[in-house]
């Protein structure tokens, strides 16, 4: 079986719904810093539990 993700609104939509991730992000923004990163996999796993149909990691 393959899975694809085919944009960047199906991505938002993904880590929005997401209420950690979202508050993660929250509190990054508010840190108000001049260069502050996620890892990638904050991504690729929202959207590996979402594929997959498994809760938030």
């Amino acid at each position: 079986m393959i899975f694809q993700v085919d944009n960047s609104s199906t991505i938002q939509a993904i880590i929005s719904d997401d209420p950690i991730r979202r508050r993660m992000l929250e509190i990054v923004r508010s840190l108000n810093l001049p260069d502050c990163w996620i890892g990638a996999g904050f991504v690729r796993n929202a959207v590996w539990d979402h594929l997959h149909g498994r809760s938030s990691s």
